[in-house]
């Protein structure tokens, strides 16, 4: 669920990845040290759940003796596996960054939260990381169609800030 919340890769999850509030957005968290960028780059990421909340659980999952010293390959067979039960028509965890990206291009990537909408292929390379537009391209295996009107995408906003306030 984190992975998909944040578009995080599971070893960034896991150990490697510093996450803060970002304070751009309560949708928002700022990451450092990704595990395919240079270790200086700091960047502001769209949440699909409140920041509080997922600052919360990814402490939460680092202290969790199941993980903490599992080795990386070991803990993403295991978390693949756990993925493909929930998600059966996902091929991995990986996978959830594509359904990701698309959620937040839909969400986030127009003007009434982002004050500009961008080129979507290169939005979803900036929020991924990438640093090609090629490679974020590899992450259009899922669309959302049920959020091409600014009122589903207010709709579904609402929700995600609802359910998941833990600013409070």
């Amino acid at each position: 669920a984190l992975c998909l919340l944040t578009g995080r890769r599971q070893e960034e999850i896991h150990l490697r990845t510093a996450f803060a509030k970002s304070g751009k957005s309560r949708l928002s968290l700022k990451v450092s040290n990704l595990a395919k960028s240079r270790p200086d780059t700091t960047m502001a990421i769209p949440c699909l759940g409140s920041a509080s909340m997922l600052l919360k659980e990814i402490a939460k999952h680092r202290a969790d003796a199941t993980y903490k010293d599992k080795e990386t390959n070991s803990m993403n067979i295991q978390m693949n596996d756990m993925c493909k039960r929930v998600f059966p028509e996902v091929k991995s965890v990986h996978a959830l960054r594509a359904i990701y990206a698309e959620a937040c291009s839909k969400l986030f990537n127009n003007p009434t939260y982002n004050s500009v909408e961008e080129n979507p292929a290169y939005y979803k390379k900036k929020i991924l990381g990438h640093t090609s537009t090629a490679v974020a391209v590899e992450h259009y295996d899922y669309k959302v169609v049920d959020l091409e009107t600014q009122e589903a995408r207010d709709a579904a906003l609402r929700f995600i800030v609802s359910s998941h306030d833990y600013e409070n």
